[in-house]
């Protein structure tokens, strides 16, 4: 157990005083390394979805950097078994959009319209609306675009996270902190919260 930091309220979840806070919790930054909400507000209002991508490769460390920071981002309500898998190297991002392409194809292949209209009294409404009004033109789309040559899947990105839930927590994926490493060909990586 540590003292608390500066800025933090000691006030417990019922209002009582609390004097410690458990080991796993980040640590703050100094008060004036933190971001005001107006600088946190232009930031968030600054950043949009990036489409397009240099021919530059991105470092690993820079990898590691953002899931340590997505590891400390507020969660809902705890505790939540969030894992991300990294993937650096455009090859390696291509191989995976093309293994994605194959599984939407199969996917058309089985859930056709017909199917998906026997299906419908079994799987309720609103489940066939989404299989058939979203989840089966979106796989069209990015078949299309493929054919065409076009990646609107990663946009050839140079690097990829995958954040994913583990409905199934097991010991080895807890954790307080990131862990990652980029996944070459040679190697895998799997960073949890």
């Amino acid at each position: 157990m540590r003292p608390l930091h500066d800025g933090l309220s000691d006030r417990g979840h019922h209002g009582e005083r609390t004097r410690y806070l458990s080991e796993d919790i980040t640590p703050l930054p100094d008060a004036e390394k933190r971001a005001s909400a107006d600088e946190l507000a232009a930031l968030m209002q600054a950043r949009r979805s990036v489409r397009r991508f240099s021919e530059r490769e991105v470092d690993g460390k820079v990898v590691e950097r953002i899931v340590e920071m997505a590891a400390t981002a507020p969660m809902g309500i705890p505790p939540w078994d969030v894992g991300c898998v990294a993937v650096c190297g455009r090859a390696e991002v291509r191989r995976i959009a093309a293994e994605l392409i194959k599984g939407y194809e199969g996917f058309l292949k089985i859930f056709r319209p017909w199917l998906l209209a026997a299906m419908r009294p079994f799987v309720g409404q609103a489940k066939y609306d989404m299989f058939a009004h979203f989840i089966r033109p979106l796989a069209e789309t990015y078949l299309r675009a493929h054919g065409a040559g076009r990646d609107v899947l990663f946009y050839d990105a140079p690097a990829l996270l995958i954040f994913h839930h583990s409905p199934m927590p097991t010991s080895s994926t807890r954790s307080s902190r990131a862990l990652t490493r980029c996944w070459r060909p040679s190697r895998w990586a799997l960073a949890a919260r």
